[in-house]
């Protein structure tokens, strides 16, 4: 019996053993599906890596021509206002001997010549009498088509209205 006994503890403490190594086996399991996911992840890690240097080249390139253009603006910009600073330079030089002749010309009893003013003013009449004139144009125009209208009512024979007879009268008055 005791060796009986000895053998049923050796049972249970393998049953024991099963039981726990039952447990050993998910946990192996567990083990390989977090590796095999782990595994994917670094794959696709490695794939973005990638795909970023690629970008990077690209960009690289872009930046690089962004930069050499910079530099063109700014050389540009500093040639723009050396060519505004010689402008104001040399009007200025211009003033200057505008009115030293203008000096000179009435020290020595000459007339000076007339500013552009007068011609500016002849400009703005000018364009007063062009835009009255086709004001009276337009208005001439617009009894003509009246006066039409007005003659058509009158040989399809239909009533007249008080702004017709107004109409009327405007062709007495512009043929006369």
């Amino acid at each position: 019996m005791i060796k009986e006994k000895k053998i049923m503890d050796q049972i249970k403490d393998m049953r024991k053993v099963l039981s726990e190594a039952g447990s050993m086996v998910n946990f192996k399991e567990e083990m390989n599906n977090i590796s095999d996911e782990i595994t994917k992840f670094k794959e696709e890690a490695d794939k973005c890596h990638n795909e970023l240097k690629e970008l990077q080249k690209v960009n690289r390139k872009s930046f690089r021509d962004y930069i050499i253009n910079s530099k063109k603006v700014n050389k540009l910009k500093k040639e723009q206002r050396e060519a505004f600073n010689n402008f104001v330079k040399y009007k200025n030089e211009f003033v200057d001997v505008g009115n030293t002749l203008k000096e000179k010309l009435i020290a020595s009893g000459e007339k000076v010549p007339e500013q552009k003013k007068k011609k500016q003013k002849k400009s703005k009449r000018n364009d007063d009498i062009r835009k009255t004139q086709e004001e009276f144009i337009d208005n001439a125009r617009i009894i003509e088509e009246n006066v039409k209208r007005v003659e058509q009512k009158l040989k399809d024979k239909k009533k007249l209205t008080t702004q017709d007879i107004i109409a009327m009268q405007g062709k007495e008055e512009n043929s006369n």
